[in-house]
């Protein structure tokens, strides 16, 4: 029985380049194509603006696979747009519903593109503080509670504020205050004896208890997730 093959993905030039191209590796050597194969995939992949290679461009600079491949990487690759990722770093902020470790993600992508000849250790110096920058407008309180913990890598900011987001969470509940006063204005309008006020004892001690739980729940997911990212 034939083994199945890898699909290859579409490239419009939006992504990455070199995602794609690693991608298109893995399928030509996994397809086993010729030269001629991986030619004919790589015009059949190429949509939107990266097919535009095939009009603006002379039959030289597309007719074999070599030159192809030197034209796409000389329009999409990481180095010659990193005056683009740059630009998108400075003013990329968190989005609205966004997750922190989305936020995370993206920034990292942003850093490799941005900065491609910079070494692992050079990128840590610059990553930690776009991450932060990115938690601003909307969450400039937030942002600034996580500066001032002082995170030396984009992980350990990471972490921070996986717990800070976390503990914000468990306060923000109902005020009982304002759920006793609803109470009183209804007893007034209905005419209705309010409840003992050991039930409301009671219901306070419920609730207290249910944050307690909540907020262990919460520190444990933060914890599972941090560990998930490391892996």
């Amino acid at each position: 029985m034939p083994r199945s093959r890898i699909k290859l993905q579409k490239f419009d030039g939006s992504e990455s380049w070199e995602s794609w191209w690693a991608h298109f590796q893995n399928c030509a050597l996994y397809n086993s194509w010729s030269e001629r194969d991986e030619l004919a995939f790589m015009k059949g992949a190429l949509t939107g603006n990266a097919a535009q290679v095939f009009w603006d461009t002379d039959l030289f600079a597309t007719g074999s696979f070599r030159k192809l491949v030197d034209t796409l990487r000389s329009r999409y690759s990481g180095e010659r747009q990193a005056e683009k990722y740059r630009a998108e770093l400075q003013i990329r902020r968190r989005k609205y519903a966004e997750s922190l470790s989305d936020l995370h993600q993206d920034i990292r992508r942003l850093i490799a593109f941005a900065y491609p000849k910079l070494t692992a250790d050079a990128r840590k110096e610059i990553t930690c503080d776009h991450f932060m920058n990115a938690l601003n407008d909307a969450h400039a309180e937030f942002a600034l509670k996580v500066k001032e913990r002082a995170p030396m890598t984009l992980d350990e900011a990471l972490r921070i504020a996986l717990r800070l987001e976390a503990w914000q969470k468990s306060i923000q509940m109902p005020k009982n205050e304002d759920r006793i006063e609803r109470s009183r204005q209804k007893i007034l309008t209905t005419g209705k004896q309010p409840e003992p006020k050991a039930r409301d004892s009671v219901g306070r001690s419920d609730q207290i208890k249910q944050l307690k739980t909540d907020m262990s729940k919460m520190s444990a997911d933060v914890n599972r997730q941090y560990e998930e990212l490391k892996n």
